[in-house]
């Protein structure tokens, strides 16, 4: 794969904060930039997107110490996984008693979670840190609508790439079933994330 992407969700005070990473092989992101694909060196200025040496982006090198550190530093409450090629990330953190849910790629499981995201962001209760990988996925973001009408976040070609926007809408789905946490003291908060 040439992208991977971690997208933490806080609630506090019915609004919705978010932040995000992604990581890319440097070998294939420059292949993308060499093909004028995919502006991947673009984001590694601003910190939005991380080069890992090599073709792919590794599970325990990479991932785990990105994810160790958000878990060390925060209340996360579950982690939201693609199954496809996750079982080893995801049978790691449940060894490590943290919550892990599979979000399958199906138009029911992205429905509620999409529409909801849709409706925080017009109604003003979604920020986000700024992440410019984040910003331009969510610049060609398609909504595709099945026949029963769910709809789920759908990439225009096949070139374009999205996968910060449905790691966005797979924690969103954790942070609306679970709710709003209002906290006692504001300056003694660890944010409560879902990944």
């Amino acid at each position: 794969t040439d992208l991977t992407a971690v997208v933490a969700v806080s609630v506090l005070g019915g609004r919705y904060y978010v932040r995000s990473w992604g990581l890319a092989p440097t070998a294939a992101a420059e292949e993308r930039e060499r093909q004028n694909l995919v502006p991947y060196l673009r984001f590694t200025v601003d910190g939005s997107l991380r080069l890992i040496p090599g073709d792919s982006v590794g599970i325990e090198d990479d991932l785990y110490p990105l994810l160790d550190r958000l878990i060390a530093e925060h209340d996360v409450k579950a982690l939201v996984i693609d199954p496809w090629q996750l079982r080893q990330l995801s049978q790691h953190y449940m060894k490590r008693h943290v919550t892990v849910y599979e979000f399958p790629p199906f138009h029911s499981r992205f429905n509620e979670p999409t529409t909801f995201l849709e409706r925080a962001v017009i109604e003003g209760k979604l920020t986000h840190d700024g992440n410019s990988l984040l910003r331009w996925q969510v610049g060609h973001t398609q909504l595709n609508r099945d026949g029963k009408g769910y709809v789920r976040p759908e990439k225009p070609t096949n070139s374009a790439k999205i996968d910060n926007v449905i790691a966005l809408v797979m924690a969103m789905s954790q942070a609306l079933q679970h709710g709003n946490r209002e906290p006692d003291v504001i300056d003694d908060v660890r944010p409560v994330l879902w990944f």
